[in-house]
């Protein structure tokens, strides 16, 4: 995600700092925050984090990397209005560094509610957050079958 930024904002210069190199490192300066900014902007999307109380668009995870397949997420609304990460389909340990990754870029106290597979998603994914500090709110069943489940995490530094 972040290769190639160096080339798109450039170079500090040299170290002797006159009035004109220091503005040109905090033009610098701010030409790299906006950079990340786009770039952590586009990994949020590439994450397929969607806000809730509309019907979201997902991408599945479990389709082909030629098919993008679209699961609309209104049949199962969000819980407690916290935004849907939809991960069924995304094997472990994948689901739990994607879930990991996505806590790492919110605030303490933000919620995020994480869609997973029925099995092995579902045992480890919650305790593993557990372990990492964080609440886990809620845990239960999307739909009758339980083939997938939802969880409610609160953010904790």
């Amino acid at each position: 995600m972040y290769q190639g930024l160096r080339k798109s904002v450039g170079d500090l210069g040299p170290k002797d700092t006159t009035g004109e190199s220091a503005r040109d490192k905090m033009v610098f300066a701010k030409g790299f925050v906006d950079a990340c900014r786009a770039a952590t902007e586009q990994m949020g999307k590439d994450l397929k984090l969607a806000p809730t109380g509309k019907a979201a668009a997902v991408v599945s995870t479990n389709a082909p990397p030629e098919v993008k397949q679209v699961v609309v997420a209104a049949a199962s609304p969000a819980v407690s209005g916290a935004p849907v990460y939809d991960l069924r389909g995304v094997t472990c340990p994948m689901n739990y560094v994607k879930t990991k990754l996505k806590l790492e870029m919110m605030d303490a106290g933000e919620r995020l509610e994480v869609w997973l597979d029925a099995g092995e998603p579902i045992k480890n994914v919650p305790l593993s957050l557990k372990n990492d500090g964080h609440l886990l709110l809620l845990q239960e069943p999307l739909e009758a079958a339980a083939d997938h489940y939802r969880i409610l995490v609160e953010k904790v530094e």
